[in-house]
């Protein structure tokens, strides 16, 4: 009886078996949301679809009568360089759109809450009533409530160096993105998206090697190019 993978590793048979179904598929390549941003839906939706089919044409190969063990391993190669090219391509177009996304929100943001000139003596009176909260342990409290009543204490905390406003940097760090979701919910919801977009990309880009490893064995694909091939 034929081999039923052409590459029989346990870790290998689980991811082929896992993209014949579709929560497998959502396990290896990752489930496309329904507000996936427009500019790449497309783009992974067609590299989802290309790897499930892929597998299958693995898998049937395993058991074509009509090829050597060779020209199985050879064709299956074709195969995975062929799904490899469309998930890369979806991986680093998604990996670009999740880095604009961030770059104009926080250009955005940037512009927001950015010092503007005639509130200078506000801004000195703002930064040395924080550093002043910052003594005591209600300090965190009243700097977050402020924020969210009055962006020029978001604004403050979002321009002003941290050592002024007498702030550890995971601290000041993430007081600015509270700043910035209470202040601006619509920038705060954009730089979420980029992260998402972000590990979308590393998830496709992910299933690269284990394509390569469980789609066919190198040792036995390279045994092609030793056709002897006459007329």
């Amino acid at each position: 009886m034929p081999a039923r993978f052409l590459v029989n590793a346990p870790a290998n048979v689980d991811f082929l078996e896992s993209l014949m179904i579709e929560s497998g598929l959502d396990r290896q390549f990752g489930k496309i949301p329904d507000d996936l941003d427009p500019m790449v839906r497309a783009d992974v939706q067609s590299a989802r679809i290309q790897l499930q089919h892929a597998a299958k044409q693995v898998v049937a190969l395993a058991s074509d009568p009509t090829r050597t063990d060779v020209d199985k391993h050879v064709a299956a190669r074709r195969v995975a360089e062929a799904t490899n090219a469309t998930l890369a391509k979806a991986s680093e177009l998604v990996s670009r759109r999740a880095e604009h996304q961030r770059r104009d929100a926080m250009a955005k943001a940037n512009q927001d809450f950015s010092p503007l000139v005639e509130k200078g003596t506000l801004y000195m009176e703002a930064r040395s009533m924080v550093r002043e909260w910052m003594k005591t342990s209600e300090g965190l409290q009243k700097l977050r409530e402020a924020m969210k009543e009055d962006h020029d204490f978001a604004s403050v905390v979002w321009h002003s160096p941290r050592h002024l406003l007498g702030l550890q940097a995971e601290i000041h760090s993430n007081l600015k993105m509270e700043g910035l979701q209470a202040r601006r919910p619509d920038l705060y919801g954009q730089l979420n998206a980029s992260l998402r977009l972000e590990k979308m990309a590393q998830k496709i880009g992910s299933v690269i090697p284990k394509v390569n490893a469980s789609f066919y064995n190198p040792v036995t694909a390279a045994q092609g190019a030793k056709r002897v091939e006459v007329p």
